[in-house]
């Protein structure tokens, strides 16, 4: 082995650019920046324009010691930055870092010009997500964290991921249709590192490693997992080729132009020999953010009260108990650290979803959304199903709230043997429903729009099938869900209807407010975990009706009901 001293390697930043390169009204411009080895840009932080003037600030990561410098050594990072009307602008690209002793550094690359001509036709709006699930770290998580950390001289330290897993997302990215593709592990089918490469190059010559991708004529192909494995973990994949982190390893991400219709591309990859599966995901993007400070200012009550499921809970009797470390993990939309009461986080963005968070070394992760049941049991090869089962087999305990529409559980919540289930009780520590009966009342109902009068809505819960000897299990654990007080963005309300926002049960412009839901279930019960594996972090997740001393069989056995003699029933 040859030894290169490190302050010989240069920042592997490149200029970037930008495409489409004579883009028209109505198109989406994006920056195309390649990178890699010591340097990394992860997502667009900010988007700002003044007349024709504009600026993105990209997210980045730049390491300077020899055992961080493990990037891939020629990334290409694609971040869509907006359509723009007719005439000529400028494009400002920054990127803004941790440097070496831990302050924000930003850099200007380039400022870019380009030119945008008139759409031939009337450009088609992009659709609008309808039903985004709502969450923000709650008192478990934060204000009781921040009260913690004023009070105590051994805190217990937890890291919060924010993020939109598949299935969700935060910001809409019209302009790509993409598909997920397992490559199969037969003789013959090209590596995840074949595909990439070949469309990195410019230009591309030689034959398609995969035959299936003439169909639709993609235009780029991507790693489902950006940091790729190495070393030992490389070995150990190679030798578990059935394992869920392997199947992760081998997916690409396959990026078609706008508008393109995926039927026939999916087809003829469902069809190739080399392909193990294709899925078509809905749009996510992910970000995150970490604890980095301990001194904690303002008061941990947010001013009015209203945080009746601390009481309900007995938060504070559980603090009493707590120590050691806890890191904890909220898969979401995202967190403000400019909010006086958020201070005490980075907001750098990160990509980094459920994978990431566990190899991080992740105790528990809080799951405020929900998607229709991927029938994993029978289909365990969608990424999302993968990265459950990657949690469990790290005996990650996990949390995801059921759903607001009072039907069968949504899934992960769904998944009873790795995920505890979150509902949701009003102030009277009844089962928040809305919907008690029909004529129903759905004014205040935060099921999204585009539902039909009369849907039911409140804390889901689970029937028995049309056939009675088939059944699912319900909720599993039961945290406030209506009239929550949270962290807000001031002066900003999320949805009307769900009474979510600045202006509700607070004055407006005090960053604190209401929100309703399951989703804000969730993270509370997922804090009430973190206190339990704080005190002793190799208790085993389990289940409610399994062997003493995991953590869901000791809080199966001291809920409220439990208190009052009821026994556990799965259904």
């Amino acid at each position: 082995m040859i030894s290169v001293p490190w302050e010989r390697l240069p920042p592997r930043i490149d200029s970037p650019y930008i495409t489409p390169v004579a883009p028209v009204a109505g198109e989406t411009v994006s920056v195309n920046i390649r990178y890699g080895v010591c340097d990394a840009i992860r997502v667009v932080q900010s988007i700002a324009q003044d007349g024709h003037a504009i600026r993105v600030l990209l997210s980045a990561i730049r390491y300077t010691g020899p055992f961080m410098c493990n990037f891939p050594p020629d990334d290409l990072g694609v971040y869509p930055v907006g359509a723009y009307p007719p005439g000529s602008h400028t494009l400002q690209v920054d990127i803004i870092y941790v440097g070496s002793a831990g302050q924000h550094v930003t850099e200007t690359l380039a400022t870019l010009s380009f030119t945008v001509t008139a759409a031939p036709a009337p450009a088609v709006p992009a659709p609008v997500n309808g039903h985004v699930a709502l969450a923000f770290l709650m008192f478990v998580l934060l204000g009781l964290a921040a009260w913690r950390l004023r009070t105590s001289g051994s805190p217990w330290l937890f890291i919060v991921i924010m993020g939109a897993p598949l299935g969700l997302r935060a910001r809409d990215v019209p302009n790509n249709a993409v598909v997920e593709v397992l490559l199969a592990a037969v003789p013959g089918a090209p590596t995840p590192e074949q595909l990439v490469s070949y469309f990195d190059r410019s230009p591309r010559s030689g034959p398609l490693p995969l035959q299936s991708l003439s169909v639709g004529n993609p235009s780029d192909v991507q790693y489902l997992m950006p940091v790729r494995a190495e070393g030992d973990f490389l070995a150990w994949l190679q030798a578990n080729p059935d394992s869920p982190r392997t199947q992760l390893e081998n997916h690409v991400i396959v990026v078609y132009p706008q508008g393109t219709d995926t039927t026939r591309p999916l087809a003829a990859l469902r069809s190739d020999p080399y392909v193990a599966a294709a899925y078509v995901p809905p749009p996510s993007w992910l970000s995150s953010v970490s604890l980095v400070d301990f001194e904690v200012d303002g008061p941990a009550q947010p001013q009015g009260g209203g945080q009746y499921g601390r009481t309900d809970l007995d938060i504070d009797a559980a603090w009493q108990i707590a120590g050691g470390w806890a890191p904890v993990a909220e898969i979401d939309m995202g967190l403000d650290p400019s909010h006086p009461a958020l201070r005490q986080f980075d907001g750098l963005a990160e990509p980094r979803a459920i994978t990431g968070t566990v190899d991080g070394g992740t105790q528990v992760i809080s799951m405020s959304f929900g998607l229709g049941d991927p029938v994993c049991a029978n289909n365990p090869t969608p990424p999302l199903c993968l990265a459950i089962q990657y949690a469990a087999d790290h005996d990650t305990a996990m949390v995801a709230a059921s759903g607001n529409n009072r039907t069968d559980l949504q899934y992960p919540a769904s998944d009873s043997a790795h995920v505890i289930s979150a509902g949701g009780f009003d102030e009277n520590l009844a089962l928040w429903d809305e919907s008690p009966g029909l004529p129903v009342n759905t004014t205040h109902c935060p099921v999204g729009a585009g539902h039909p009068p009369g849907t039911k809505c409140g804390s889901d819960w689970t029937a028995l099938t049309p056939t009675p000897a088939v059944s699912y299990d319900h909720q599993e654990l039961m945290a406030s869900a209506k009239h929550v007080l949270s962290t807000t963005y001031p002066n900003f309300d999320y949805q009307a209807y769900a009474e979510c926002g600045d202006s509700y049960g607070t004055p407006i412009g005090d960053g604190i407010g209401w929100c309703t839901g399951t989703s804000m279930s969730a993270p509370q019960i997922a804090g009430v975990v973190g206190i339990l594996r704080s005190i002793n972090p190799l208790t085993p997740t389990g289940t409610p009706y399994g062997a003493a001393g995991t953590v869901r069989k000791i809080l199966a056995t001291t809920t409220y009901e439990a208190q009052a003699g009821h026994t556990w029933e799965r259904h």
